[in-house]
């Protein structure tokens, strides 16, 4: 297992030619993964289930070479990691077909804070604030907008790759 430790994750600079890397992101608030499903719909769930590596539904590739923010794409269904930021809090998180708008791009970066060094799954859309991708009261995925000072502790994730 590599823990994700760096600034911010970002793909190869020719990343639709490269070889998928594909990536497992943890929530430590729970100890769950990032998982997408319902293979051939227009949009897929996405929720947390008991981290598995061999799990094709649990692993994600960064696509795209825009620097910062890129698109997570699910390797079993061949969608994209979306966010719904109408709301400051319980925005939808789904995935859907990839068509690089601003609500499909993702950053993993990690941030100095009193208990160590924890990664966030945030959003590109918003600017100064961020779309966290957080867990509600149930364990249900959505995503939040938090200053990155103020991010509460479910909000932190690890990401690996094999």
């Amino acid at each position: 297992m590599l823990a994700a430790g760096i600034s911010t994750l970002a793909p190869a600079a020719d990343a639709q030619a490269a070889t998928a890397t594909y990536w497992h992101f943890e929530n430590k608030y729970i100890g769950k993964c990032l998982t997408s499903g319902l293979f051939g719909s227009p949009t897929a769930s996405v929720y947390m289930a008991p981290c598995d590596n061999s799990s094709f539904f649990q692993q994600w590739d960064w696509r795209g070479a825009d620097g910062l923010t890129n698109q997570l794409q699910n390797r079993n269904t061949g969608q994209c990691l979306e966010v719904d930021t109408k709301h400051a809090a319980g925005n939808a998180v789904f995935a859907a077909s990839c068509t690089w708008k601003d609500s499909q791009r993702w950053a993993f970066t990690a941030v100095q804070s009193d208990d160590g060094l924890k990664g966030y799954l945030t959003d590109a859309e918003l600017g100064v604030d961020m779309v966290y991708l957080v867990l509600d009261n149930d364990d249900n995925v959505r995503g939040d907008i938090f200053d990155a000072l103020t991010s509460p502790s479910y909000t932190s994730w690890v990401g690996w790759h094999s």
